[in-house]
């Protein structure tokens, strides 16, 4: 800390992986559940065609059916937006045979229609036909009934069309327990506990089923909502068996799964073409859930895999809305640990739980290295980058150089004068035939 012309400069603590210091006295540990989802039954401001339900089913819920006339306005919902970005609307909706349109609308912009699918069930779909580029600070959403053909409507979500910061969210680094992956059926050899990346040993190295048919599943149950961005893939280290494709399923707060689809279609996922390549696929749009199931298509010798999920959970400021609800636990000290760290006695610190780390141990960033092709991951309080070696840039060093830059980051700029190809690490010229030169400058003498 400095002090210049009555000026303070505070600095911040560099973030500790294992211990963190706080003077906040507490009683619980507690994280906020996702926030970013709100119940549609409890808008900000009703409008004509706003009326609610109760379901008739055990478990009681709320829920609202537009009973108004067309353009007829349902309700307002605001959103508290933490980051400037792009943002998706997703909502909860039960359809039936017609398909139903709503209308969604963003602060003043103009109205969109929403052309929900058909499907006698509650399902979370996605507005993809709208992206909304919004700043941070409050936002209002305003639904519009259009043709609601008796759509029910429970919970609307405003997520980010792509994380500012992301981490792997625990398979790899065991934050993500074994009984929190099963198999449709399991290898004795190769059961789901061992799905996790990089995972290596005999009859530890991956899940395999026990058959080979299009039934297999490897399902992963974490235990709060994450924002689910990129999956990366391994086939099994020990047998050589591995996924050559995949489809997604996914499942938030004991929702129906649903498959995940992109335009409109099922996305199959292109896996792996070996036991041990890692392949990274990324989701053109986010989803938010905390069941993912992971559908074998195609595969050689078995379906095997070994699995990472990379995104953010949904307590670590991704997206907001007021007065989200929190879960705690009791504890005795003077310090929140969040749910990641043992509650400390009184002038203890928080003694975070392997793979976090932060003010209040709710930061996993770069205990899994995220950066590939020998990048180093740095971390922060609350994100992370990645320092590429040369020939790489991108969030996670995947991407190589374009044509014409080289050297860590692609920062520089190849002097091959036209006339050559660069050497994407250290910037080295290949000329082409009749040059020569260390920049391809010189025309060969001829003959």
């Amino acid at each position: 800390d400095a002090a210049i012309d009555d000026v303070k400069v505070v600095c911040d603590p560099l973030p500790s992986a294992t211990t963190v210091s706080t003077a906040a006295t507490c009683q619980t540990n507690s994280y906020r559940i996702p926030a970013c989802i709100t119940r549609l039954d409890t808008p900000d401001v009703p409008g004509p065609a706003f009326k609610t339900y109760q379901s008739t089913s055990a478990i009681k819920f709320d829920y609202l059916r537009p009973s108004g006339k067309k353009l007829d306005i349902i309700g307002q919902w605001h959103f508290s937006v933490p980051t400037a970005g792009r943002y998706v609307l997703w909502i909860r909706a039960y359809t039936f045979s017609t398909p139903p349109n709503i209308q969604a609308q963003m602060d003043s912009a103009a109205a969109q229609t929403w052309f929900l699918p058909t499907g006698h069930r509650w399902q979370w779909i996605a507005f993809t036909g709208q992206i909304y580029n919004i700043n941070r600070g409050t936002h209002t959403v305003t639904l519009r009934q259009f043709n609601s053909l008796g759509v029910r409507l429970r919970q609307i979500i405003l997520l980010p069309k792509q994380p500012v910061t992301f981490g792997a969210l625990g398979l790899q680094s065991q934050i993500i327990s074994d009984g929190a992956l099963s198999g449709s059926t399991s290898d004795s050899n190769a059961q789901a506990r061992y799905g996790r990346l990089h995972g290596s040993g005999a009859g530890q190295g991956g899940w395999a089923s026990q058959v080979a048919d299009n039934a297999q599943s490897l399902t992963i149950t974490l235990t709060r909502p994450a924002l689910i961005y990129q999956i990366a893939t391994q086939g099994r280290q020990d047998v050589a068996q591995w996924t050559k494709s995949f489809q997604l399923s996914f499942g938030l707060q004991k929702s129906n799964k649903q498959t995940y689809v992109e335009s409109g279609a099922i996305r199959t996922f292109t896996a792996n073409t070996d036991q041990n390549t890692v392949k990274i696929n990324t989701l053109s749009t986010p989803i938010l859930a905390d069941v993912i199931v992971i559908n074998p298509r195609t595969w050689s010798g078995r379906p095997a895999l070994r699995v990472e999920l990379y995104g953010d959970y949904s307590d670590s400021g991704l997206c907001s809305s007021p007065g989200a609800p929190v879960l705690s636990e009791a504890c005795s000290g003077d310090a929140n640990c969040s749910m990641n760290g043992n509650c400390p006695t009184s002038g203890v610190d928080c003694s975070c739980s392997l793979g976090y780390h932060g003010q209040r141990c709710t930061s996993n960033y770069c205990d899994v290295d995220l950066c590939i092709n020998n990048g180093t991951c740095m971390a922060g309080v609350s994100s992370f980058h990645c320092n590429c070696t040369a020939g790489w840039f991108g969030v996670t060093c995947s991407t190589p150089c374009p044509t014409g830059l080289f050297g860590p980051g692609c920062t520089q700029r190849c002097q091959c004068s036209n006339r050559g190809t660069c050497d994407a690490k250290f910037g080295r010229c290949t000329c082409d035939p009749g040059y020569a030169g260390s920049s391809c400058a010189s025309r060969c003498p001829t003959d």
